[in-house]
């Protein structure tokens, strides 16, 4: 009895060891890929829009698209740091001040126009990927070179 519940505990042991644990690894690196993956996907698209000065509709959509067939239920979040010189009267002088455009406004603004959004030279752009409502990389963060 005591034979065949030690052989019974030796087998299972020995199901963990050869196929639980080489699986979990194998999807825990899997998932590591996509993200990279998804990562290099956005990057690119960063640098582009901060090289052109603005993010054009078919460029979001081929990076959205690109992103959503690697990693399904992934959600883009855009932010851009809008920066504005204000006046200050009594130094007279101008001083940086910053205004905060996130997602909904800018797709409101590519959907609308000549379907591009435009950036001011020293302007930031900063993009995260959420899935299911957390954050799961952020990718980038970079301060635009072209624009007007």
């Amino acid at each position: 009895m005591a034979k065949s519940f030690e052989y019974i505990l030796d087998l299972i042991i020995a199901i963990l060891i050869i196929f639980i644990f080489p699986m979990s690894l194998l999807n825990y690196q899997k998932e590591t890929l996509l993200l990279d993956s998804a990562a290099n996907s956005l990057d690119r698209f960063v640098n582009l829009v901060s090289v052109k000065g603005y993010i054009a509709r078919d460029i979001y959509d081929e990076v959205s698209e690109s992103v959503s067939f690697i990693l399904p239920r992934c959600e883009i979040v855009l932010e851009h740091k809008q920066r504005v010189h204000h006046l200050d009267s009594s130094l007279e002088d101008t001083y940086p001040i910053y205004n905060y455009i996130y997602t909904e406004d800018i797709i409101e603004e590519l959907n609308t126009g000549d379907n591009r959004y435009y950036f001011n030279h020293g302007d930031r752009i900063r993009l995260k990927l959420i899935k299911d409502g957390r954050l799961v990389t952020y990718v980038k963060s970079e301060t635009i070179r072209g624009g007007s």
